[in-house]
């Protein structure tokens, strides 16, 4: 059977010190090396190496420079009638081989330069205008965007084959400025009346209807009374990943007037930031009967403020000051690449709000929660660094931890397979 290895090229093993792909700029003596981050357009090179332990006959050695868009995503709209596109999708490859035998290699260090483009547009199924090509995504299971080099030693014969692949990074936002974020006012809900609405209502082609059914019906029909407190947030919408902005409440209770209304205290505030993907091939205008794209946690952030008088006369208050969109992620900012679309594939954002008070009277609590739509910009505002980083994403800024950071969970994913957010963050 041949050896087939995929390995990360950080890694020490013995197929490792057989075959290895240096970029320019990289020490061929150096065991892990930094990210780099290319953008469209630019040359990527470096040399391939062959160090065999005996002689080897050689009949082929090529490398390959591929991007692949890996999908298990239902297509948007086609939920209930089996309709599901996944798989992979190759968005490029570039195959170049760099020796043609057959030849005998000697058991000694040989080198290949290699050299390819990273595309600025390129074609993909079904659309007529080229796309520009995404940023490397590899945050979900669900869906990926990876691009990387593969270099393969007799590839499609039994004797003496074996191959080695490596990431590449890919990063096509340019650093541009942008206007300060402008707060929006979103409305929460009561948590379990929003948990009661959003069950799917199932259609059934008889005409007969259960007994469940007719009081389910008879209590939708009653006629419910309005939730006297209104609890809102207000917070920007559309930013970078990295610009500042504020966190406010503001809470209204319409039975009691702005003398002898209570304040609530502040409990819990959590934020949840969600990728939303969704796949669809339909042109037409979604509509609001049309299922939600599935939303996959990357991060939980929690914020401080337990106690915080929240007053009752619609009087808004802060709760954080200068946060960043970067701040939820421990300055990770691979994990928030602007929203974007290729082809069928699209990736948003949403930021799922949690917030319970407390009345301090009557000692009961209330829940409130929202789904804001989130749209991250591919660019941002110019902040003072200490010095250059050359391996960080192109236009993106180092971001100072605040004062008693936290990352409950202690570690990072493992594995792709992400259930929970990537970090839970208290600030």
């Amino acid at each position: 059977m041949p050896l087939l290895t995929n390995i990360n090229m950080s890694k020490k093993t013995l197929v490792q010190d057989h075959l290895r792909i240096y970029l320019d700029g990289e020490l061929h003596n150096q065991g892990n090396y930094p990210s780099q981050h290319f953008r469209p357009g630019q040359k990527i090179k470096g040399v391939a190496s062959y160090s065999p332990s005996t002689e080897v006959k050689v009949h082929t050695m090529t490398i390959i420079f591929k991007a692949t868009l890996y999908n298990e995503i239902v297509e948007s709209g086609q939920a209930n009638y089996g309709s599901v596109r996944t798989g992979h999708q190759s968005l490029f490859r570039y195959e170049k081989t760099i020796l043609q035998g057959p030849h005998k290699v000697s058991p000694k260090p040989h080198e290949w330069p290699f050299e390819f483009e990273l595309p600025e547009r390129i074609k993909v199924p079904f659309v007529a205008e080229l796309q520009l090509v995404p940023p490397t995504w590899n945050v979900i299971s669900a869906a990926k965007v990876l691009y990387s080099l593969k270099l393969c030693v007799n590839p499609h014969r039994n004797t003496n084959s074996m191959q080695i692949e490596r990431d590449i990074n890919v990063w096509p936002f340019q650093h541009t400025e942008l206007p300060v974020p402008e707060p929006e006012t979103t409305l929460l809900m009561d948590a379990a009346a929003e948990s009661q609405r959003m069950i799917p209502i199932t259609r059934r082609r008889s005409s007969t209807l259960s007994l469940t059914q007719q009081l389910s019906r008879r209590r939708s029909s009653t006629i419910s009374v309005p939730d006297p407190l209104q609890l809102a947030i207000c917070m920007p919408t559309s930013l970078g990943a990295w610009q500042k902005f504020d966190i406010k409440l503001l809470c209204h209770n319409s039975t009691t007037s702005a003398e002898t209304a209570p304040s609530l205290t502040l409990q819990t505030c959590e934020l949840a930031l969600k990728a939303q993907v969704s796949f669809t091939t339909n042109t037409t205008t979604t509509t609001s009967e049309d299922p939600k794209p599935p939303s996959i946690p990357i991060a939980k952030f929690k914020l401080l403020g337990k106690g915080l008088e929240i007053p009752t006369s619609a009087t808004p208050v802060t709760v954080k000051r200068d946060m960043t969109l970067l701040d939820m992620t421990r300055s990770q900012p691979t994990l928030l690449v602007p929203n974007f679309s290729i082809g069928a594939f699209k990736l948003c954002y949403v930021l799922e709000t949690t917030i319970t008070l407390e009345n301090p009277q009557t000692k009961n609590v209330v829940e409130r929660k929202a789904e804001i739509p989130l749209r991250i910009l591919p660019g941002g505002l110019e902040e003072h660094r200490g010095e250059e980083d050359h391996d960080a994403p192109p236009g993106f800024h180092e971001v100072i931890s605040p004062p008693g950071y936290e990352d409950e969970d202690g570690v990072l994913w493992q594995g792709m397979v992400r259930q929970s957010p990537a970090y839970t963050l208290t600030a």
